[in-house]
């Protein structure tokens, strides 16, 4: 049997409390941050940029990613400019 729970995205849920935690006090969950090592500000940093994504929607797999915006590239102008 499969609760409710765990049809939800854990990802979500956690993301969704840290951003209400950050709203309500700014300077306390900085404080937190702060105090964490590199490893897990980078752990932090993952979870919060990841979601569950539907991998086999028969069965109902699902599998964990980091989704992650694409940066703007930068246009190369007057590579061949040698006149």
């Amino acid at each position: 049997m499969e609760t409710e729970l765990k049809q939800k995205d854990e990802f979500l849920i956690f993301k969704d409390y840290y951003l209400k935690m950050r709203e309500r006090d700014p300077e306390h969950a900085m404080q937190i941050i702060e105090k964490l090592p590199k490893e897990k500000k980078e752990f932090l940093r993952d979870s919060l940029q990841s979601k569950r994504i539907t991998i086999n929607e028969n069965e109902g797999k699902t599998e964990s990613r980091r989704i992650v915006k694409p940066k703007a590239r930068k246009v190369a102008t007057n590579l061949n400019d040698s006149d």
